[in-house]
């Protein structure tokens, strides 16, 4: 039975290259011949494009046969066009008539259409296009850094209600919701399968196989999730060990990194690196750890480095997060200098366990994009009509 084509109308809050869903997106389009994934870059103020002398436009690419990447044109910034209401229909009139052509040009106009956002921020493209689904992607709360409480409720409540299919990356944030939404489910982030065998080498992997071992790598951005002190105290009571981060910084913490450092000879830190190669990168990592502080914001998040270390294998310490529950058997936890440097004492006396390697493996598996793909199609196919 031929079926109709669907596109994903996909609304990003980052670039596509920076975005960790764009493994799912793969695997989404590769589960279903008929999927489109159209992903749309936050967008482009008409201010900006003037002051960037249009250099920061983008066409439509093809990041794949079935993965089409671009970003818009939109009149203000989505913060400022709430509190000034004519700009937000002004935002969505604009970004709607674009979507169209975007599908007009791939022959993609009679599709059956499907939106899915991540922010409340992007409650009026929701509707764009009237689409057949709408999905909210929940994969934060978003409360813990927002200026402005009462727009965030309100756009949130009116997403909640307009939304066919809610999704959560964290218990907390599932528990939080449920009351809220008619229908959500758990949706933890993943991995793709061949995550593992993807990238290349570069310059990057030669300047980390050069440290000194033994090389204990984290990264992803440097943020305010990370415990700093844990970082500077670590790098200071253990000398010979080699501290590798791999990621940018976040502007407003940027002096504060650099003062560690500066005291620490011993942190390597890598601020561009090709995301496509990490897994080329970390298999030349000896220990890997994600030094998490512990506070409400880590509690609800379910980091996407979290299950790249494990399908790649090798030892992983965490601090006791809920995003971490269910591996308590296959991996290690430590919240203090004392606790991290005894584990890897211990690891760098007898070696890796390589049944607790291939377990880690076995998780990832289950849990990857792949899976979360076809659960999702199951979804979409349950909603959309007959």
């Amino acid at each position: 039975m031929n079926r109709t084509k669907i596109n994903i109308l996909a609304y990003l809050s980052v670039t596509y290259e920076k975005n960790w869903y764009r493994d799912l997106f793969k695997a989404l389009v590769e589960s279903d011949p008929e999927v489109t994934v159209f992903a749309m870059e936050r967008p482009l103020t008409l201010m900006g494009a003037l002051l960037s002398l249009g250099r920061k436009a983008r066409r439509p690419v093809a990041k794949d046969t079935r993965i089409i990447n671009f970003k818009p044109l939109s009149m203000a910034h989505e913060r400022i066009a709430y509190v000034i209401r004519p700009l937000a229909w002004l935002n969505k009139i604009m970004i709607e008539w674009q979507i169209r052509q975007v599908l007009k040009s791939y022959g993609a106009s009679e599709g059956t259409n499907i939106s899915w956002i991540f922010h409340p921020y992007q409650m009026l493209y929701l509707d764009c296009l009237e689409p057949e689904m709408k999905i909210y992607h929940v994969y934060d709360d978003y409360y813990f850094r927002t200026l402005d409480l009462a727009t965030i409720t309100r756009l949130e409540a009116t997403v909640l209600a307009k939304a066919d299919m809610v999704y959560s990356v964290s218990p907390r944030l599932l528990s939080k919701y449920s009351p809220k939404c008619k229908n959500i489910k758990l949706m933890p982030n993943g991995v793709s399968r061949k995550f593992e065998k993807t990238g290349q080498l570069d310059h990057v992997f030669h300047q980390i196989n050069n440290i000194k071992k033994p090389r204990i790598c984290s990264w992803g951005y440097v943020t305010n999730r990370l415990d700093f002190e844990l970082i500077l105290n670590l790098a200071k009571t253990n000398p010979n060990w080699s501290f590798i981060f791999l990621g940018e910084t976040w502007k407003y913490l940027k002096s504060k990194w650099e003062a560690i450092l500066n005291q620490c000879p011993n942190i390597y830190y890598i601020e561009k690196i090709n995301w496509q190669n990490l897994a080329v990168y970390l298999s030349a990592i000896d220990i890997m750890f994600i030094p998490h502080v512990k506070n409400l914001f880590n509690a609800v998040s379910s980091p996407v480095r979290f299950m790249q270390a494990l399908a790649m294998g090798k030892p992983l310490i965490v601090p006791d997060l809920p995003y971490a529950a269910d591996c308590k058997n296959i991996i290690y936890f430590a919240e203090t200098v004392d606790e991290y440097t005894a584990i890897i004492k211990k690891y760098l006396k007898s070696g890796e366990n390589p049944v607790l390697a291939g377990m880690r493996c076995q998780y990832a598996s289950v849990n990857s994009w792949e899976e979360k793909a076809k659960a999702i199609m199951k979804d979409i196919t349950e909603c959309l009509p007959a």
